[in-house]
């Protein structure tokens, strides 16, 4: 297998940014949510149309990026919910993921959250 984790963190291709992660933990019986902030460097580029078609949706109105990391990326299931990624002063929630760990990185699509 080819690990491309040399490729992502190269610095003609990486660059930082921001990764927020939120956490929910009951505090007297009711859900608790805290947001966390995590500086990341990485590769994000705008989603190509043979990425619109990996995904059951597969056409959306709003604007989509790849984020490719070599640390993990998660998006929602039963144990928590999306990370959010600030890209260009826009902020965008994971909503699909390919976990290339044999690779040596992980590739997530996020969708601009409008509004915020």
């Amino acid at each position: 297998m080819i690990n491309v984790a040399e490729i992502i963190q190269d610095p003609d291709f990486c660059k930082p940014y921001t990764l927020y992660r939120k956490t929910t933990v009951l505090v007297g019986g009711r859900p608790r949510t805290s947001e966390k902030d995590i500086q990341r460097s990485g590769v994000i580029i705008a989603a190509t149309s043979k990425d619109l078609l990996q995904v059951p949706e597969g056409d959306r109105v709003k604007g989509i990026i790849a984020v490719y990391d070599t640390e993990d990326l998660l998006v929602t299931n039963e144990k928590g919910t999306s990370d959010n990624v600030d890209w260009n002063g826009e902020r965008y929630r994971l909503f699909q993921l390919w976990p290339r760990k044999a690779n040596g990185f992980y590739k997530a699509l996020g969708e601009r959250i409008a509004g915020d």
